[in-house]
């Protein structure tokens, strides 16, 4: 029903030309309707909305191999065809002092999205006209959504950023479920 409601409700505002600015603000948000971060956020709204591509500006240009500022090596990536294991490991762990969440939470929204077959880009947001940037062909990562993506509801149930619990199955279960 949430889902339902926030989806209506953003539609109505995109209607009426009004641009819905969603934001996770530590001030209002509690721990049980607490997101993490505004990256992850995002790609469940571009996700709900059917988007066909999120854009998330940093500060920074995309994805590198490694940290940049650590690793005067670091290779910029210009297009992830899937978010890997070996593509997370090039994250890090530490957010910038911009953002809560770093080039980790970029790319857990990049699989939120993707998974929902929404294309994704990186970019620098402290740039003149990012938005621009991108359409000019400046440098960015783009990031492939899925050929075989999950619509709808599905995709909503399975961007659940905080899974917990625990299922039993028992022998008359798994006999159902075959």
């Amino acid at each position: 029903r949430r889902y339902l409601n926030a989806r209506a409700t953003i539609s109505t505002l995109l209607k009426m030309k009004a641009v819905p600015v969603i934001n996770e603000n530590d001030t209002v948000a509690t721990s049980e309707i607490r997101y993490g971060d505004n990256d992850r956020l995002a790609a469940r709204v571009a996700t709900m909305m059917g988007a066909d591509l999120l854009v998330l500006l940093s500060d920074i240009d995309g994805l590198y191999t490694a940290p940049p500022a650590k690793d005067p090596r670091a290779k910029f990536i210009p297009v992830v065809d899937r978010i890997t294991p070996d593509i997370e490991a090039m994250a890090g762990a530490a957010a910038s002092e911009l953002s809560r969440g770093g080039m980790r939470t970029k790319l857990d929204a990049g699989k939120i999205a993707n998974a929902a077959g929404t294309a994704m880009i990186i970019t620098s947001g402290t740039r003149l006209s990012p938005l621009m940037a991108i359409e000019r062909g400046e440098r960015a990562t783009f990031f492939k959504p899925s050929a075989n993506p999950v619509k709808g509801y599905k995709s909503w149930i399975a961007g659940q950023l905080e899974p917990a619990g625990r299922l039993t199955v028992d022998t008359g279960a798994i006999g159902a479920l075959k």
